[in-house]
């Protein structure tokens, strides 16, 4: 079990946050978990697949559970660029190197364009405090320079953004976004595709793509699913607002 004070989620959702990770060989322990929540406002406690005793568990002591995390990826040769074709040539990419391009990303995050996250969807917080919570994030990483910040260009129009880490042969999917205006017009598909488009134009070596989708979110499960990434992980997240 591994227990971390999120000090940062303070300035993001205005609550003194606490998030449990649960590992394969965790036994439940109703006055175990007590104990590491308390004096938190907001308690998240991320559950590993096949171990019903803490679903069970944590449904008891109040806990909801908001969303599955799914960890996904593809290796770059198992990739079909075929099905984002009519999109490849018309689309490109900037790495976000200033304050101007920087504004430029964020002004066009707007509460809505991230209506699955489990911040979003709480009653408790809702769509502005989950659109903050993202310009923060996005902020963090950008003034820390441990991840790149990338425009998504299509026909001319920045049309999006993808936050990326490149470890080893490996691209991390952070976080990205199509921004509401292009939603809806058949663009959906640079979601998932983008990573592996990016390293096939820069001529990257990297071998595989990975990243995190919610359950919430089904049109871009949908999408992971058409481009064949493969699910190796999933996480149920369990929420609790408390009393302090």
């Amino acid at each position: 079990m591994r227990v971390i004070n999120c000090h940062w989620e303070q300035k993001n959702i205005g609550k003194k946050t606490v998030e449990i990770t649960i590992e394969t060989t965790d036994h439940f322990d109703y006055p175990l978990i007590e104990r590491r929540t308390r004096g938190y406002e907001y308690a998240v406690v991320k559950v590993p697949m096949n171990i019903p005793s803490f679903n069970i568990g944590l449904s008891r002591m109040g806990y909801t559970c908001i969303e599955t995390q799914m960890n996904v990826g593809i290796d770059y040769n198992n990739f079909i660029f075929s099905k984002v074709a009519h999109l490849y040539d018309d689309t490109s990419y900037e790495i976000v190197n200033n304050a101007d391009d920087f504004k430029s990303v964020v002004s066009h995050i707007e509460p809505g364009m991230f209506s699955t996250d489990r911040i979003s969807i709480d009653p408790e917080f809702g769509e502005t405090i989950g659109c903050q919570r993202y310009i923060n994030w996005l902020t963090t990483e950008y003034e820390s320079k441990q991840s790149q910040l990338i425009k998504v260009i299509y026909k001319k129009e920045h049309v999006g953004f993808m936050l990326i880490k490149i470890e080893n042969d490996t691209i991390d999917l952070l976080l990205n976004g199509l921004y509401k205006e292009y939603q809806g017009k058949g663009l959906g598909i640079l979601t998932p595709a983008s990573p592996m488009m990016y390293i096939k134009k820069k001529v990257l070596k990297v071998l595989r793509e990975k990243t995190s989708i919610s359950s919430n979110n089904i049109p871009v499960v949908k999408l992971y699913n058409k481009l064949h990434f493969d699910l190796f992980q999933q996480t149920y997240v369990f929420v609790k607002h408390q009393q302090i």
